[in-house]
Order: C-alpha cells, then sequence, then structure tokens
C-alpha cells in the first residue's frame, strides 16, 4: 500500500498505509481513471494573450489544436515542454515536482514518474541553487508557498509565465499559465468533481503565497563507501525504478509488478532506512526515490483497477486475485536480489522453490509479505 494520502493536487502528506481490505474506504480519490467525468467544463480553443518579457506570447487553450511556437530567446522552451504542451501524462502519477525537474534539467525526460515532496527537495538541494526573485529567469524553478507546505512547483516559461503541471491525476495537462494563476481554473479544464475528494481549485490560495526560486547547478558528487549490504539495497531501488518507468505509462503495474510490490516497497523503505543518513547524496537519493515509487505504484494499480466506488467485494477479491502477483521475468529478477539481501541462496532452484511456495497462497487476499518469506 502507498505511504501517502493525499494533501493536494501535486503534494502528498504521509500516514501509515491503511490495510489492503481498506484500500478504497477514503481513496475515492482516485476514481478520475475511465470517461472525463460529467462535471469537467467544456474544452475552450481560444487563446489568451500575455505581456511578458516585453513581448505578447499568446498562449493556446486547453482545446486547441494549434502548435505553440514561442521565440526560442527569451523564453524558456525545451523539447520536454514542446512536446508535452497541452497534453497529459497518460497515465496518473507524474505530478508537478515530476515536470518541474524534468523541464529544468533535473531529472531525465524518460522518468516520467511520480516524485515524492522528499525526494524534491533533496534534488533541490544538492543539484539547485537559490536565487532571489529579482534575479529569476525563465528555466528557474519556482516552489509556491515557499514559506509553508511547499505544495507546488513549476518552471519559469518567461518572467512571469510558468510551465507547470498541476497534479497528479491523469487529467491534468501540461500548460503555461500566469505565475499567480497557478492554482486558478482555466477555462475548459478539467476540475476534480464530488466523487475525486481532493482539494483542487481550493488551492488558490497559492497564487499569491510566498514563492523561492532554484536554478540549476553542478550538482554535489557523492561521498563516503558503501557497504556489500548498501550495494545490494542500491541495485534493488534501481531494478525497482527501471520496472516500474517500464510498465507505469502502458497501465501495466498491476498485472506485471503485481500488489505483492505494493506490499513490499513500504517494507523496504523501513529495512533501508540507513540510507537516508548516509553521507552519499546517490544513498539519499535511493531512498527518496524508493519512497516515491512506492506512491506511484499504489497510485497506478489504484487507478487501473481499484478505481470504481461501486465495486462489489467480490469483484474486488477477484481483481485482487488477478493481479496478486505475475510468474513472469520481473518476478523471477526480483527475487534472486531479495534472497541476497536476507543472506539467503539465490540459485534458481531456491527461487523456483519461493514461487512454489507462493502458489499455495491466497491470491484473493494477497497478505504476501516477501522479505519474510526469504527469512
Amino acid at each position: 500500500m502507498t505511504n501517502e494520502l493525499l494533501l493536494s493536487n501535486c503534494v502528498i502528506f504521509e500516514v501509515e498505509s491503511p490495510a489492503m481490505s481498506t484500500r478504497l474506504g477514503f481513496l475515492i480519490i482516485f476514481a478520475t481513471v475511465s470517461a472525463v467525468p460529467l462535471w469537467a467544463a467544456p474544452p475552450v480553443a481560444t487563446s489568451r494573450c500575455f505581456e511578458d518579457l516585453a513581448q505578447q506570447i499568446c498562449v493556446p487553450g486547453i482545446a486547441s489544436t494549434a502548435v505553440f511556437s514561442p521565440p526560442s530567446k527569451p523564453f524558456y522552451f525545451p523539447a520536454f515542454e514542446a512536446a508535452k504542451f497541452n497534453k497529459g501524462a497518460g497515465f496518473g502519477g507524474p505530478n508537478c515536482f515530476n515536470s518541474a525537474l524534468i523541464a529544468s534539467g533535473g531529472l531525465l525526460e524518460t522518468e516520467l514518474r511520480y516524485v515524492g515532496s522528499s525526494e524534491f527537495e533533496l534534488i533541490l538541494q544538492n543539484n539547485y541553487r537559490l536565487v532571489s526573485e529579482q534575479e529569476r529567469k525563465p528555466g528557474d524553478i519556482v516552489v509556491f508557498d515557499a514559506e509553508g507546505g511547499r505544495s507546488h512547483a513549476a518552471v519559469l516559461f518567461g518572467q512571469n509565465l510558468i510551465f507547470q503541471k498541476k497534479g497528479f491525476l491523469r487529467h491534468y495537462l501540461y500548460r503555461i499559465v500566469p505565475l499567480d494563476e497557478t492554482m486558478t481554473d482555466e477555462p475548459g479544464e478539467w476540475v476534480p468533481g464530488p466523487f475525486d475528494q481532493i482539494p483542487g481549485s481550493g488551492e488558490t490560495y497559492l497564487n499569491s503565497a510566498p514563492r523561492a526560486y532554484y536554478r540549476i547547478k553542478d550538482g554535489v558528487k557523492s561521498v563516503g563507501k558503501f557497504t556489500e549490504l548498501e550495494l545490494q539495497q542500491l541495485e534493488v531501488v534501481a531494478f525497482l525504478k527501471r520496472s516500474v518507468l517500464m510498465t507505469a505509462s502502458g497501465w501495466k503495474v498491476g498485472r506485471e509488478l503485481g500488489l505483492v510490490t505494493e506490499e513490499l516497497i513500504p517494507r523496504l523503505v523501513t529495512e533501508f532506512s540507513q540510507l537516508a543518513r548516509h553521507p552519499s547524496y546517490e544513498a539519499r537519493l535511493a531512498f527518496e526515490t524508493l519512497r516515491s515509487l512506492g506512491d506511484q505504484v499504489f497510485q497506478s494499480i489504484e487507478e487501473s483497477h481499484f478505481s470504481s466506488n461501486k465495486m462489489s467485494e467480490n469483484r474486488r477479491a477477484q481483481i485482487t486475485a488477478e493481479i496478486c502477483y505475475a510468474e513472469n521475468g520481473y518476478l523471477r529478477e526480483l527475487l534472486p536480489k531479495l534472497m541476497k539481501l536476507s543472506g539467503k541462496d539465490s540459485s534458481p532452484a531456491s527461487v523456483e522453490a519461493v514461487v512454489s511456495k507462493l502458489r499455495t497462497m491466497d491470491r484473493s487476499a494477497c497478505r504476501m509479505d516477501l522479505m519474510a518469506m526469504l527469512r
């Protein structure tokens, strides 16, 4: 299960993981995966024009098919922004922190996923420097509510226009809006409905909240040595990250990685906690990335399989059994890595013995603690 509960469109607040049997209770917030809800405003194609950096910039409306080609200078519009503008991510998870980091060069374009607030702050601290409001320039990250929750971020497209993805739900598009309208609903924009139970447009206080600006720099290099156990832990995180990135965009997390991965990651967060205090930035980043991956896995599974608020208990149990785990290459590559962490024999025969044990367990409940099984 996820380590966090939804706090806003972009940010999530950490709490204890709810039990599998209650995964839907308060989590109807993810009931947004089918067609655009009936309460969404009709799309609007009309452009809005703004004055920025002594030029007039006309931004196509949400329903517009026009190609947006702003002047290359002094505006900041790299390939990622050009490719994503007026589109969604295609799946739930990628949020404001993710788009701000990718657009500003702090993450690779291939890392389209949820980024938690702790991971975002760590990357800012290591790879960016704080600049004053007077020094800000296109390409800088702007953090909203900088003296409070720091719950939203975007990238400066100009001096007073920003490129952003408002939230992690898949209906939110990558847009360019005025700095002081970051949480103002645009004409035709999808807005959360009565069953989504998220703050949505109620976050307009962010429009005028204190801001902080950050500019990318050369990151601080890793320091410190790794033990054999820590190297194995880093390998597990890297493997999980690759697996999530390969499956999330195709809505395959549940079918490929399964609920066992959703249960596994919070356990690993606990067991890998020493990485959060490691002198190496690489280790600390791996730990925070692991936490973010846990939320991406949960969101992907919830969105793909458990979003309906009309699902019967029998149907829920059926789906749980279907996506509990898959006997695939992912599982057979994951198990040896976990077995090494536990100091167990990781030979193919031992892996198959664990798979055989999994077959005897109740898939309809899918309470399978892989780490406990391997000890």
